[in-house]
């Protein structure tokens, strides 16, 4: 029985780790449209992306929803420049749910939250993230089995509660209030197709309905880059090869 792997992607990063780990890749906005919310396999893999230092919030919602047999459990986070207690944010999740986890790890990739990051920048630095090493490291562990989870300096778990409180009470879903789309904009209906809450339909140009989950995935893979965020540092966009294929 083939290893069912859950993630949550906007620009491509955690479904490249998914394709690489192989299996029955199942994304996490489309299973929450599901009735039914156990599952059953020898593996079961989660792969999501650090949001505020913790768990992106419709990550979280999916964790509380399920119920898993399994022999052996695992997850990969990954992050762009600080990763803090994310995982063990993901840990005490699990926890609560009574999911027991054999493997947990994380990886540092590219930051696509373009508010805070030139994505130029983050491209000319990624020869220095050695992720193409870091991910055959994971996909061997988890092809072996290996029981590991990665610990978390207790100090930095504990800061890491500012962001992940800040995220949880203001990222209401009116992050979308901060987008601009302008002329180039040829309603070709990507990013309502893309969207993972459904926060977007297209009248003559994409309108927002304030259930945005902050995921930048149809800023960057708009076609026309006619997608704007206040404050972004620059129009560089950036997608994995992994939605390529």
């Amino acid at each position: 029985m083939a290893a069912k792997i859950f993630y949550f992607t906007a620009t491509g990063n955690c479904l490249e780790i998914a394709q690489s780990i192989g299996g029955e890749l199942i994304s996490i906005p489309e299973a929450l449209q599901e009735k039914s919310f156990n599952y059953q396999a020898e593996e079961i893999g989660f792969i999501f992306p650090c949001y505020a230092l913790g768990v992106p919030k419709i990550v979280e919602k999916f964790l509380n929803k399920i119920t898993l047999k399994a022999d052996y459990v695992f997850a990969v986070m990954t992050y762009g420049e600080h990763a803090g207690g994310g995982l063990k944010h993901f840990q005490k999740i699990c926890n609560k749910n009574k999911i027991t986890l054999s493997y947990c790890e994380q990886i540092k990739m590219l930051d696509n939250f373009i508010p805070f990051f030139d994505i130029a920048k983050q491209i000319k630095n990624l020869p220095k993230k050695n992720i193409e090493q870091h991910k055959q490291t994971i996909v061997n562990d988890i092809a072996k089995k290996v029981c590991y989870c990665r610990k978390i300096n207790p100090l930095t778990a504990l800061l890491s509660l500012i962001p992940q409180t800040a995220y949880k009470l203001f990222d209401n879903g009116k992050f979308d209030k901060k987008f601009k789309v302008d002329d180039n904009c040829n309603s070709c209906g990507l990013c309502a197709k893309i969207c993972p809450t459904q926060n977007i339909t297209i009248e003559s140009k994409p309108i927002f309905k304030h259930n945005c989950s902050s995921c930048l995935a149809c800023t960057h893979r708009c076609p026309q880059n006619a997608i704007h965020v206040k404050g972004e540092k620059n129009s560089i966009r950036f997608i994995n090869d992994s939605l390529k294929r």
